[in-house]
């Protein structure tokens, strides 16, 4: 077996999520939660620094954006029992930033009767010791309009963790809070600021980079942080190898027809949600486009991109994936349709069509399903057409996944000159499937 990895800046988000559990805090969101919200849900929970505010992404008809924070629609939903100590993770989007719109973000909430701010200072001194060690310290300092930076030392030098402040009347009114004696902070950690000062980078492209050179070099066989079907998958993947990557979350307009997926008017199924207004400033190198249009139906063109920057690299052999969050439009005035995704990809000399097959059988199987079947397809043109199979189970119903070659076109259109393989899952249906069979009694046991 090779090594097994972990994503840097996945990897210091773990970390930080361990250190708040190991400090009583419940975590309600593996990152599965709905990344496309109402346009007026996303409102202010404490005054907040310049450099947490985002600017909205929005799609449509304006009716719903791209969330520039992670609590509001989390906090009606925590716990009304005193203490409290409760933490989101996932993604957000900040449309002033066009070529690196994503961020990785934790925000959570203190509630109790008489928090002081030596309370404060005792919390997040303890989480820095549990994140950076015993030699570590952390420091509660004021800024403007009741605003507090969390500063992390350690190693003789002084940077910013996150941010903290009392929570806005609409934040104790969204957690039924009314009774003046009790104290409610909010707080939020910019994951890739952080991320940026530990592993010494200059700059986020450097986070976002997708050769094996970076996404491969943090050898870490710890297990995904929480007990979610997610993290369940990534550790299944990284121990089978593959090495997590972290593609584009939103796409140009191209992106579909360098794949070979032609989306055409009636192909209702594939039919993407689209920015209001695209995001100007975007440069692509391989393509040259300069606008990003709309959200992924389908996570292959990044799936894509991330093999072709490694075989541009000089990577001869590479096995990859990505979870991330897939869009249709709502129909009737629904909202929008947003599921996670499963998307991996490998080439090299020791993999061949039946090979990979074989590895995705494994898979699913790991993740406890042993009940999938492999039926041939020529119906799907993102992939070669005598190399594609659907995936079914035991009653025939579609796992909503696929798998085989990815077309010639795709595979010239992005300059990889080999045979390149993926498969594409829908989490959900992985997980109700898995249950299924988990909780299935023998008829002769019944």
């Amino acid at each position: 077996m090779g090594k097994i990895t972990r994503h840097p800046l996945l990897q210091r988000s773990d970390a930080i999520k361990r250190a708040l559990s190991l400090n009583g805090f419940t975590f309600y969101d593996d990152g599965s939660s709905r990344e496309l919200v109402e346009t007026d849900s996303s409102v202010e929970l404490f005054r907040e620094p310049e450099e947490l505010r985002s600017r909205q992404i929005i799609t449509g008809d304006g009716s719903y954006s791209l969330r520039t924070r992670l609590l509001p629609v989390h906090l009606p939903l925590f716990p009304r029992v005193l203490p409290v100590k409760a933490a989101v993770a996932g993604r957000i989007y900040d449309g002033g930033d066009t070529q690196y719109p994503q961020r990785q973000r934790i925000e959570g909430v203190i509630a109790d009767t008489g928090i002081t701010l030596t309370d404060l200072q005792t919390l997040w001194n303890n989480i820095a010791r549990n994140i950076y060690g015993i030699a570590s310290s952390a420091s509660i300092r004021s800024g403007e309009s009741d605003t507090f930076s969390i500063e992390v030392s350690k190693d003789g030098s002084t940077f910013t963790l996150g941010h903290t402040g009392p929570a806005t009347w609409i934040a104790r009114s969204l957690m039924g809070i009314s009774d003046p004696s009790v104290s409610v902070w909010i707080f939020a950690i910019d994951v890739d600021n952080a991320a940026l000062h530990d592993l010494h980078l200059s700059h986020r492209r450097e986070l976002y980079d997708n050769r094996l050179s970076f996404i491969g070099s943090l050898e870490d066989d710890t297990p995904a942080f929480g007990d979610s079907f997610t993290s369940r998958i990534s550790d299944v993947m990284r121990s089978a190898g593959y090495v997590q990557y972290i593609g584009e979350a939103i796409y140009t307009s191209d992106a579909y027809v360098r794949m070979n997926m032609i989306q055409e008017a009636w192909d209702t199924n594939n039919k993407g949600v689209s920015l209001q207004e695209p995001l100007k400033g975007y440069s692509d190198p391989l393509t040259g486009e300069t606008e990003l249009t709309g959200l992924p139906t389908v996570l292959a063109p990044a799936l894509e991109r991330a093999m072709s920057d490694n075989f541009a690299a000089g990577e001869r052999s590479i096995k990859i994936f990505d979870i991330s969050h897939i869009f249709k439009p709502g129909k009737d005035g629904n909202a929008p349709w947003e599921v996670t995704s499963l998307s991996a990809g490998a080439y090299g000399p020791d993999v061949s069509f039946r090979s990979f097959l074989g590895e995705v059988t494994t898979i699913l199987r790991k993740l406890g399903i042993s009940n999938s079947f492999f039926i041939p397809t020529d119906m799907a043109i993102a992939y070669r057409q005598d190399q594609c199979m659907v995936i079914l189970d035991e009653k025939m119903k579609y796992l909503d996944g696929n798998c085989g070659h990815i077309s010639p076109v795709a595979l010239k259109n992005f300059k990889i000159d080999c045979d390149g393989f993926m498969a594409q899952f829908e989490i959900p249906t992985l997980e109700k499937k898995a249950r299924e069979e988990y909780g299935f009694i023998p008829w002769e046991l019944r």
